[in-house]
């Protein structure tokens, strides 16, 4: 398994992580859809938290889309940033 942390919208650097080796091939799609490389061992993705925030708005949003798109090939473990935003987001916080 390959665990991966804080990634804060940084897109351009999950996808780097996936290309190393790991066992999975991506589509040449804007957000790239994953499959499984017949060639290599699958090494599945744990992301402990801290997805969103800090990143570029466009960087988080193109991370989210591509973890929704691909999430059978992710574990997602919510972070202080995405416990923060759902207490903002459904008003137990302001």
């Amino acid at each position: 398994m390959c665990i991966v942390g804080d990634l804060h919208g940084c897109y351009d650097e999950l996808i780097e992580v996936l290309k190393d080796g790991k066992g999975i091939i991506l589509s040449d799609e804007e957000i790239p859809t994953v499959t499984l490389n017949p060639n290599e061992k699958y090494i599945h993705h744990i992301l402990i938290g801290d997805i969103v925030d800090k990143g570029s708005p466009e960087g988080v949003e193109k991370l989210i889309e591509f973890i929704y798109k691909n999430i059978s090939f992710f574990t997602i473990i919510k972070g202080n940033h995405e416990d923060h935003n759902y207490k903002v987001l459904t008003g137990m916080i302001k």
